[in-house]
């Protein structure tokens, strides 16, 4: 199985045709999303508070497909809230409610990446964003 999960997702345009970004929500080519992100939440440091955020809300590690689909869902209901262009690539910011196994679903802030040398987005991270500062 590959490494990653894949949805449809248009291409962005070039900067030239358009000065405004698309967001990864639109359709076409393949977003990329990490399988298994977390399968070992506690057996590490690092992204252990945000693997038990995530865990709080019903998502279980051993079903890493149901966050990730959550993810991109996500990415596909919600406006652009912003983006920013790095040396790595233009990171798109997304924000409103993820759907949940618990059905509480939380405000989050998801960031999704193109990479200058790829056309398809690439979830980077997820956090809460709260209550009321969306």
């Amino acid at each position: 199985m590959s490494p990653y999960l894949f949805t449809s997702f248009r291409p962005r345009p070039s900067r030239q045709t358009q000065p405004k970004p698309v967001p990864p929500k639109a359709a076409g080519t393949c977003a990329c999303l990490p399988s298994g992100r977390i399968a070992t939440p506690y057996k590490i440091s690092r992204g252990r508070a945000k693997a038990h955020f995530f865990m709080r809300f019903g998502f279980r590690a051993s079903q890493p497909e149901i966050l990730a689909r959550a993810l991109l869902d996500h990415a596909q209901s919600y406006g652009l809230a912003g983006s920013v262009e790095t040396a790595y690539g233009i990171h798109y910011i997304i924000e409103g409610a993820l759907r949940t196994p618990d059905g509480r679903n939380p405000l989050i802030r998801a960031i999704w990446m193109i990479k200058p040398s790829e056309t398809a987005p690439r979830f980077v991270t997820a956090t809460s964003i709260g209550k009321g500062k969306k």
